[in-house]
């Protein structure tokens, strides 16, 4: 067998944050955040097709995961923090076919700005493997998704 080449790539961290105001109480945002994640999770960001579910397992240490059935699915975050109705802390990782090998550790946070309007934030903090591209694409990322949230919520 010949030596395999290894490649070294540059590491670093980077921080890519986002916020919208969401036209709902905070109770209802965070209810819609966590219960009906499978109704308004983007399907064609999930890794096994539209037919998969997302779930969250909401205690510590439980995870973000997509259910493809038969025993087949991927974790996308394993939960770190719970505050509930106020913030939810998650740890991820990116496998290098993604852009990795990086880990990403992710603030949601829920502000009341009133009774009837939710500021959402998303602050992800993600080392090893990146680049500055990755921080543009992040927040765009976040934001496709949760602008599907912030829909859901406002259609209710």
């Amino acid at each position: 067998m010949t030596n395999p080449e290894s490649i070294i790539k540059p590491t670093g961290a980077i921080t890519a944050e986002m916020e919208l105001t969401i036209n709902g109480p905070r109770k209802v945002v965070w209810d819609s955040l966590i219960n009906d994640i499978g109704q308004w999770w983007r399907k064609d960001f999930y890794a096994f097709g539209k037919d998969a579910k997302f779930v969250i397992d909401l205690k510590l240490g439980g995870h973000m995961y997509e259910d493809a059935g038969g025993g087949a699915g991927v974790v996308w975050f394993t939960i770190l923090g719970i505050w509930p109705e106020e913030k939810l802390y998650v740890i991820g990782h990116t496998r290098p076919p993604f852009g990795g090998p990086a880990s990403g550790l992710i603030t949601f946070e829920l502000e009341a700005k009133s009774e009837m309007e939710t500021v959402f934030k998303v602050s992800d903090t993600t080392f090893g493997c990146v680049t500055e591209d990755l921080v543009a694409s992040s927040v765009e990322g976040w934001k496709m998704i949760f602008d599907e949230l912030k829909k859901h919520v406002e259609k209710s």
